[in-house]
């Protein structure tokens, strides 16, 4: 099931046959998209293809989302490699505003649903909610972790260094290379050691 749902995602998130049916289904081949995990009758799907007049499906709907995702990657991307306390505050306010468009999102495509009665409407807003808002989810479970671990003091030992700078990253795999004591990196960045025993250092792990 993880593997079936990595794929899904994986298709979405590429633009690929999944996405494009959401989108426009009007343009879009369904033999390439597989419809079966979503309850739906191929035969049923084809004929309301075939009967469905209107073109004004909300296509504008996910394109304001496709732009907004970008921005927020694009924003949450900068803020982790920053490393700073200040723009580290921001991730919360990225996932909030993911989470809203999705939120937004999803319920336009459940009220379509609902007015239309159609199967369309229907299979658009259940392939988005399986889709998308799951990968939402984990998505902000991952965020929280890597907010977490970023604000926590770093440690050697049998706790792991999570947020070098990148200067100090640098540096590390200089010293690295040399096979130069660990204590070392921090006292050429100018940064006071932790206090930390001196067996542990040897078993320093770097992620």
């Amino acid at each position: 099931m993880k593997d079936g749902f990595a794929e899904r995602f994986e298709q979405f998130k590429t633009n690929k046959s999944t996405l494009a049916f959401v989108v426009n289904p009007l343009n879009t081949n369904t033999n390439e998209i597989n419809i079966e995990p979503f309850g739906i009758d191929a035969g049923s799907l084809q004929m309301q293809l075939l009967d469905l007049k209107t073109k004004d499906l909300g296509s504008g709907k996910f394109t304001e989302l496709k732009s907004k995702l970008e921005e927020l990657e694009i924003q949450k991307c900068m803020h982790i490699a920053q490393q700073k306390s200040t723009t580290l505050k921001e991730i919360p306010t990225c996932r909030y505003r993911l989470d809203k468009a999705a939120e937004s999102t999803a319920l336009f495509l459940r009220r379509e649903a609902e007015r239309k009665q159609k199967e369309i409407p229907l299979l658009r807003a259940v392939a988005f909610q399986k889709v998308f808002s799951e990968a939402v989810q984990r998505k902000r479970g991952r965020l929280q972790q890597q907010l977490h671990r970023s604000q926590r003091s770093a440690a050697f030992g049998n706790r792991v260094f999570h947020s070098l700078p990148p200067q100090l990253l640098v540096t590390y795999e200089m010293l690295l290379k040399n096979n130069a004591p660990l204590r070392n990196i921090w006292s050429l960045n100018g940064i006071s050691p932790p206090l930390i025993d001196r067996r542990e250092e040897k078993q320093a792990v770097f992620i």
